[in-house]
């Protein structure tokens, strides 16, 4: 869990670098196959600062689709949760994001969220 907002977010705030170091380490370990789980620094950040991490993973090599996959199935698997997390899947729990549109664009999100659900029940938008 790279956390790439850190650096990536305010890059002229750390030291000089930093930021592409970051980003650079992530891409090298994609490009050596280590599995990558998306993750923030919450109860530090506001929970929709995620957004901004998908469009990070995303830059860093993971595309948007492995970006969005990096935040779902593949941390709950990570974790050892993915028995009923992680996949829209019968019995699995309906933590849901509702997006508008089909588009994978992880730079378009917060403007797509529509509805939230957690655990079935709808808690916001």
């Amino acid at each position: 869990m790279p956390t790439l907002s850190v650096t990536q977010s305010a890059p002229d705030e750390g030291p000089d670098g930093a930021a592409e170091a970051h980003r650079e380490s992530v891409r090298l370990a994609i490009e050596a196959g280590v599995q990558i789980a998306m993750g923030s620094d919450n109860p530090v950040r506001p929970h929709s600062g995620v957004l901004s991490e998908l469009k990070h993973l995303a830059a860093a090599g993971l595309g948007d689709a492995g970006a969005l996959r990096a935040a779902t199935i593949d941390a709950a698997r990570l974790l050892g949760l993915d028995d009923d997390r992680g996949e829209v899947a019968v019995g699995k729990r309906a933590d849901l994001v509702v997006l508008d549109g089909t588009s994978l664009d992880c730079g378009s999100l917060e403007e797509r969220v529509r509805q939230v659900f957690h655990d079935g029940v709808a808690v916001g938008r």
